[in-house]
């Protein structure tokens, strides 16, 4: 399985307990594990943050 695929892939089915706001705690915190595990191994990289809203003419 790609890095993509395992990024998209449906969630698997849950148990009803899990629905709880406990466990939504500690799968959000499993996320964010997660992230910062994949993105460890950026070694170099570039973040670009914009509006798709500016116009073309706009100084910033």
């Amino acid at each position: 399985m790609t890095d993509d695929e395992v990024l998209l892939r449906s969630p698997e089915p849950e148990d009803e307990y899990k629905t709880s706001d406990s466990w939504r705690v500690f799968r959000i915190l499993g996320e964010f594990v997660d992230g910062f595990d994949n993105l460890s191994t950026i070694t170099r990289g570039v973040s670009v943050f914009g509006s798709a809203r500016t116009r073309e003419d706009d100084p910033m």
